[in-house]
């Protein structure tokens, strides 16, 4: 399993798509909770996560029912979906600031990473190519006005421009 020992690998070039930036934490677990297969497992990663946030991760993850320590001193968790378990961290991520839940989170179903979100709720979300097209398109509609489209530049010396 992709997560057992690492973070799901994130997507780059044909394999993702970039949705744009998610600027909301909250609503970025509701979009999960909403358009994810509920097979697949959510690795939450992050070096601030409260305590009351890191006990019921640790009470719910899916490697070894404790935090898993990188290099970095990060504490990375894999929480289910199919348990319900994403609605009670939702709960619980009401009364705490994003980076005391989470800085990065990824979806992930065996070895396939379907959702990558690096700096969640403050940065690009990338949803796999390979989920259907209405699973992408309730991602997109969870989010609703909280995802931003990045302004792309023609030349580094010119004014950004919209898609």
């Amino acid at each position: 399993m992709a997560g057992e020992h690492e973070p799901p690998a994130e997507m780059r070039g044909a394999e993702g798509i970039d949705l744009g930036y998610a600027t909301d934490f909250h609503i970025l677990l509701r979009a999960i909770d909403a358009a994810m297969p509920e097979d697949a497992t959510l690795y939450l990663e992050g070096n601030e996560i409260a305590p009351a946030v890191a006990r019921f991760l640790r009470e719910h993850d899916l490697v070894m029912r404790r935090e898993i320590a990188s290099e970095r001193g990060v504490g990375a968790f894999h929480l289910p979906l199919a348990d319900g378990a994403l609605r009670e961290l939702r709960i619980l991520a009401e009364d705490h600031l994003r980076f005391e839940v989470a800085s990065h989170l990824a979806v992930y179903r065996l070895d396939e990473t379907l959702m990558w979100a690096r700096d969640a709720g403050d940065g690009i979300v990338t949803l796999a190519t390979s989920l259907p097209d209405e699973a992408i398109e309730r991602f997109r509609e969870a989010l609703g006005s909280t995802l931003r489209r990045p302004k792309r530049r023609t030349w580094l010396w010119s004014r950004p421009r919209d898609d």
